[in-house]
């Protein structure tokens, strides 16, 4: 328990005025406060129209009475929050999932009455409370609980958060703001969504009641979070050895345990992590301050978690290979991550040489049983595949190109098929399955167009074969790779528009969000290619909506859409130059899955033209 926070001295709240019984109050009593513990703000309406705000505590970890309750929809977001929470704070690690049903409790500490209220009437003795506005809350309420960290003692927040971590504007701002200066008058902050534009209105309506509220604006809740904890990496790094070391002194188990943890997450989650500069810090700090306790294996462990988050901020860092030694010391499911690691930065870095690079591999996929790591197996066949047409996009050799295509492709069906009887004893697998037939879609589109065509048709009847049941994630991605060849081949074919108009138009949540966008990109594609420039520009402003408002990492598709407006014809600050800019950016930001290889030496003009083409999504 800590000493209680300042913004928690007692708020006397019962004068007549305010007409407002001093059980809601506060008691004179301290008040002690677990970590997670944070002011949530609402706002109500009485059947006569009169709007008040409340002030709630909301308590971690703490199973007793209470003054209200959450509804059902807020425990579910609750949940979400907690599990998308290391996204934003990666170094929780296994430990979001502790507090997805931890206890809360909501007690409430103030209620401000309406203008008009009379003494005599009624305030709910209890309330359920509803709506989206406390997402933002409950994401600094589980980052304290799960570091341990106080509760910033300044700071309420009023914001929901959408997919993708994007906060936006609530509702009732005024009314929570008169509540929050009346019952908590040294808490000067209050933090809301970017797009809020009451915000400063809300503070002069409210103004009467107390001193001026700082208004704290955020995009995203990863800015949220920053903003009430700004010691974030540090304490993040410290909260993540704590679990690990006793005492202060590590141990050779307490290193290996923290070395191979910090290199399952840049592992595990390369593809969506949001915050890199936590797990690098972590990673530099533990070979700098445990570095006469290091094994070899431990070293290169954190040099590669430290060269892997250095790529994903924008240098160009060759990873350097582990003997096969080092890797027998590994537990086998590192082992399939490395493997897969090296063949995709070797797509990525110019430094890697991609047959060098595919040794590893192999021989990862040599050693390690597949029948006990069958998924991993595939997945690293997967990524030998596509670096194989990823060889074979960067030769000028037609027969060399064709071959190697050939060769990704019986690699890639081999895959394709053993997934697929996997997956009718394991419905969960249907993701993967639909993924890995995308890739053979893909390959399908660098071909002529009569083996197109044909290998059109044999994927179409392995999609009914399989029967992928409508609506769901796998079959919305797997009409979007299909219509995407087809559109290679027939740029008006109608079936293949239809599909991308539906998906383009369709809302959804992650990752419903790559489809969205991508078939968007696919439309606006087809209708530039049959002159259909007014009905391409209308597809494009949408696709960059769409991008925009679910904020995340949406610059790559911003930046092809983009491209397709240039070369709609765009003018302005869209200039050749300026596009082939930020495609090199992106690449040396490892966000181009292995492309960045095939447009470096690319006049500006052809690059654009290259990812407009063969980029996948």
């Amino acid at each position: 328990m800590l000493t209680r926070a300042p913004w928690l001295w007692p708020a006397d709240a019962a004068s007549p005025e305010a007409g407002v019984a001093r059980e809601l109050a506060f008691s004179d009593a301290p008040v002690a406060v677990s970590f997670g513990s944070v002011p949530l703000l609402s706002s109500s309406t009485d059947p006569r129209g009169r709007a008040w705000g409340t002030v709630w505590l909301l308590s971690v970890g703490e199973d007793a009475d209470a003054d209200g309750e959450l509804a059902a929809e807020l425990e579910t977001l609750w949940r979400e929050l907690a599990a998308q929470l290391s996204r934003w704070v990666p170094l929780l690690t296994g430990h979001p999932v502790e507090v997805q049903h931890v206890a809360t409790r909501v007690q409430r500490i103030h209620m401000s009455p309406p203008p008009d209220y009379l003494p005599q009437d009624p305030f709910p003795a209890a309330e359920l409370l509803r709506g989206a506005s406390f997402g933002a809350s409950f994401a600094l309420s589980q980052v304290s609980w799960l570091l341990e960290l106080p509760p910033p003692s300044d700071l309420a927040a009023s914001a929901a958060v959408a997919r993708g971590g994007k906060l936006e504007p609530v509702g009732g701002l005024e009314e929570k703001v008169r509540a929050l200066m009346e019952a908590v008058p040294r808490m000067r902050r209050l933090l809301v969504s970017s797009q809020q534009t009451d915000a400063e209105s809300a503070i002069r309506a409210a103004a009467g009641t107390g001193d001026a509220v700082e208004i704290v604006r955020a995009g995203t809740l990863q800015d949220a979070i920053a903003a009430a904890y700004p010691d974030l990496a540090r304490q993040a790094m410290l909260a993540f050895e704590r679990r690990f070391v006793a005492g202060g002194i590590p141990t050779p188990a307490g290193i290996r345990d923290a070395t191979t943890s910090v290199l399952d997450i840049v592992l595990e989650s390369r593809h969506w992590l949001a915050n890199w500069p936590p797990v690098r810090a972590t990673a530099r700090s533990m070979l700098e301050r445990w570095d006469a306790h290091l094994a070899v294996v431990d070293r290169r462990m954190l040099q590669l978690v430290d060269a892997i988050t250095r790529r994903h901020e924008g240098e160009d860092v060759a990873v350097r290979l582990f003997d096969e030694s080092e890797l027998a010391e590994i537990p086998v499911r590192l082992q399939l991550g490395i493997a897969a690691q090296f063949v995709q930065q070797s797509m990525d870095s110019d430094d890697m040489d991609l047959e060098t690079a595919r040794a590893i591999p192999l021989q990862v996929l040599n050693a390690v049983p597949t029948l006990a790591h069958e998924v991993p197996h595939f997945r690293i066949r997967g990524a030998l595949a596509r670096s194989t047409r990823m060889l074979a996009l960067l030769t000028d050799d037609e027969r060399q190109r064709a071959d190697r295509l050939e060769q990704a492709r019986t690699e890639q069906w081999a895959i394709v098929d053993r997934v697929r009887q996997m997956a009718q004893h394991n419905e969960g697998l249907l993701g993967e399955l639909s993924y890995q037939i995308s890739e053979l879609y893909l390959l399908a589109s660098f071909q002529p167009e009569q083996e197109t065509t044909r290998q059109l048709h044999e994927l179409l009847a392995l999609e009914q074969e399989i029967g992928f049941q409508h609506g769901a994630f796998p079959a919305a991605f797997i009409a979007l790779s299909r219509a995407r060849c087809q559109l290679i081949l027939e740029p008006a074919h109608h079936d293949a528009r239809s599909v991308c108009r539906h998906l383009g138009t369709s809302q959804g949540a992650a990752p419903e969000l790559h489809v969205q966008a991508s078939a968007l990109r696919w439309l606006a594609r087809s209708q530039l290619a049959v002159g259909e420039s007014d009905e391409a520009r209308s597809t494009v402003a949408l696709l960059e909506q769409v991008v925009r408002r679910a904020g995340g990492r949406a610059d790559v598709f911003l930046l092809l859409a983009d491209i397709e407006r240039l070369l709609l014809g765009g003018h302005g600050d869209v200039t050749e130059d300026a596009l082939h800019d930020r495609l090199l950016q992106l690449d040396r930001l490892s966000r181009l899955w292995g492309f960045g290889r095939c447009i470096r030496a690319l006049e500006p003009r052809k690059a654009l033209e290259f990812i407009s083409r063969y980029f996948p999504y």
